[in-house]
């Protein structure tokens, strides 16, 4: 019956997925249990998010936005709170923003609560088919990065990793717009805390490569662009910069799993011998660490491109040209009136023979 116990019980709760067993956790939750153990139920619910079931999905969802009502989310902990909020973002349901952005505009909740609902509001305004909100959102979680002040810059973070979740909607200014925005926010200027720029070089490893869009050219230079001020970040020329922070956060999103590509190109050496660079010459033990960190998922990465691979098809010159002769020779040939009136006497020529 200890914590440890609790906890250990609720998380192998996630095996055994039930409409009453949501039921009991949200009694938990509304029993003002230690925050410790609502933490752990809050992310066993969330856990039964299922996209392949969505009856189960909306379940789980149901039982989370229950526990949002006023009656029940006022008289729950921080901490609770906090991982509710996260969790109900997991579904990115459009219905869920009213609720989400009423807790984020109160300002008698902590900052990390505040945090996870900005982060929240962009996961459930992502799914909209209406460009309307979907910019009302980014347009709300933009000034809250430009005018938010909270201990270390929690909350401009939350809405920082919300804008983040964009980098592949479907609309190609949008994504150029956040990945403009992101960038800017990286470097150290009077209007960026420190903590923004932390928060903003984790964020723009989504827009090293983004997966859509990929036929325009603006999005093809954001990309470009994103990954040149991560390689700038870790470039032995700027290793007197003394935020050591920074040089572990950029070494990290080079080689996240969405800023590699599955096929190892210029960009992926370019990341190899800059990080080679830097871990040579920085004298900071924990840049070091971080950047052979790095080394290692990039050595990894190409190890199973090296054992896996693709299959390349060579297409000879001379091979296509035989296909077309023959192409050619099976095509029906159009005769002229005497070249028929010749054909037709061969013809009978032939059937005089009496061939079989």
């Amino acid at each position: 019956k200890t914590v440890i116990e609790k906890v250990e019980a609720v998380r192998e709760i996630r095996k055994h997925y039930s409409e009453d067993i949501l039921e009991v956790l949200k009694e938990i939750i509304k029993s003002s249990v230690f925050y410790g153990i609502g933490v752990e139920v809050s992310n066993t619910i969330g856990a039964f998010k299922d996209d392949s079931d969505w009856t189960k999905t909306k379940n789980a969802y149901d039982t989370l936005k229950a526990c949002l009502e006023d009656d029940v989310f006022s008289t729950l902990p921080p901490q609770v709170k906090q991982s509710i909020v996260s969790n109900i973002g997991r579904f990115q349901m459009e219905e869920s923003i009213p609720k989400i952005k009423s807790i984020l505009e109160n300002s008698d909740e902590s900052y990390f609560v505040r945090s996870s609902a900005a982060t929240s509001l962009a996961l459930s305004s992502i799914k909209s088919k209406s460009k309307e909100k979907k910019l009302e959102t980014i347009n709300i979680l933009k000034n809250l990065v430009n005018t938010s002040n909270s201990f270390r810059q929690v909350i401009a973070a939350g809405a920082i990793n919300g804008l983040m979740e964009f980098y592949n909607d479907s609309d190609p200014n949008i994504v150029l717009d956040i990945g403009t925005f992101l960038i800017d926010r990286t470097t150290t200027n009077t209007n960026n805390n420190f903590y923004i720029q932390i928060a903003a070089i984790n964020a723009i490893r989504k827009f090293v490569r983004t997966k859509n869009h990929l036929d325009k050219r603006n999005i093809i230079d954001l990309n470009q662009c994103v990954f040149n001020r991560l390689i700038e970040l870790l470039d032995v020329k700027s290793l007197d910069n003394s935020r050591w922070q920074v040089k572990i956060r950029a070494a990290t999103s080079l080689v996240d799993s969405d800023a590699l590509s599955s096929i190892p190109d210029d960009k992926t050496f370019r990341t190899m011998n800059t990080l080679i660079s830097a871990v040579q010459y920085d004298v900071n033990g924990f840049v070091q660490k971080s950047i052979e960190r790095s080394l290692y998922v990039l050595r990894d990465h190409l190890k199973k491109w090296i054992d896996n691979p693709p299959t390349i098809e060579f297409k000879r010159q001379v091979d296509t040209i035989e296909k077309e002769e023959q192409k050619i020779a099976m095509e029906p040939i159009e005769l002229t009136q005497s070249e028929k009136a010749t054909e037709e006497k061969i013809l009978k020529s032939i059937r005089t023979l009496n061939l079989p």
